[in-house]
């Protein structure tokens, strides 16, 4: 979630060339867990790689879970809801 002072919020999304499909797709930044992180911490970690934002606070860390083709398989991944501070130099 992007937050601007005086406008509302925006959600975050960005594409990423994924070669399994061979075409750019459209997602919210994400990552893998490391063994050494929670998963706050990938979440700040994921965002900064793939966006160069720093959030400032979590909104929701129990957002949802998310499963891209559960008739398939049951891999899917946690929604965390994390706010950035667009008025922040970093995130400029």
């Amino acid at each position: 979630i992007i937050q601007r002072k005086g406008a509302e919020p925006e959600v975050l999304l960005i594409t990423q060339f994924r070669p399994p499909v061979g075409k750019l797709c459209v997602e919210a930044p994400a990552g893998l867990v490391q063994q050494s992180e929670d998963m706050l911490k990938t979440a700040w970690r994921e965002l900064e790689e793939e966006t160069g934002l720093t959030a400032s606070h979590v909104i929701d860390d129990d957002a949802c879970y998310l499963y891209n083709d559960p008739g398939i398989t049951d891999a899917g991944c946690k929604l965390l809801v994390v706010a950035v501070d667009a008025e922040e130099a970093s995130n400029s």
